[in-house]
């Protein structure tokens, strides 16, 4: 599967849930964390204008697994996974050179969890595993909505914290097409 160094590292952070520090293990994923975490992509949409949920069953690392020539899965759990983010390691072009990146993506939290500054601690924990990987001047993307505030908050506490300096690459414009056509077309059109 994973073949990064420190697989089995684990860090305890301190977070306030509910008026009441908790000590939440924040570490690599486990083969046997499957079902959790696609419970976790089920069960809790993200929070911003584009609110969608994702069904990764049966396997959750599939889709990890196609993404990049290499890939970290970070958790943050006490007795339960409460979130994740994914970490993938490529090779693109980039100012007229082959370089190295790393692209954070799928950061997931439960939403009893939200508002903690666990996300904050994922993406740090991220961060370090980018810097592990590739050095201290590793190339890192992530992408947040521009409406998602708590995502765009969780970026500039990390810069102001000189864990990394965020540059504005550029805008995505995504648009979705749903076709509205009955149930016994779609069944029919996608059962061959």
């Amino acid at each position: 599967m994973n073949n990064l160094p420190n697989q089995d590292k684990n860090n305890l952070q301190i977070i306030n849930l509910n008026g009441h520090q908790i000590s939440v293990n924040i570490r690599n994923y486990y083969d046997q964390d499957n079902l959790e975490l696609i419970d976790i992509f089920r069960s809790y949409p993200t929070s911003s204008s584009l609110s969608y949920v994702v069904d990764r069953s049966p396997d959750y690392f599939a889709l990890c697994k196609l993404q990049g020539i290499d890939w970290r899965l970070i958790v943050a759990e006490k007795e339960k996974i409460f979130g994740s983010i994914l970490i993938n390691f490529d090779k693109v072009f980039l100012e007229s050179k082959e370089q190295n990146i790393c692209y954070t993506c799928d950061l997931r939290l439960d939403t009893s969890v939200r508002r903690v500054w666990l996300a904050d601690c994922l993406m740090r924990e991220g961060i370090y595993a980018c810097r592990e990987k590739y050095g201290d001047s590793a190339n890192i993307f992530t992408c947040v909505l521009k409406d998602n505030q708590a995502g765009l908050k969780k970026n500039a506490n990390l810069e102001r914290d000189n864990i990394i300096k965020m540059n504005k690459v550029g805008e995505i414009k995504t648009y979705f097409f749903i076709p509205f056509v009955s149930k016994n077309h779609f069944l029919k059109f996608f059962s061959g």
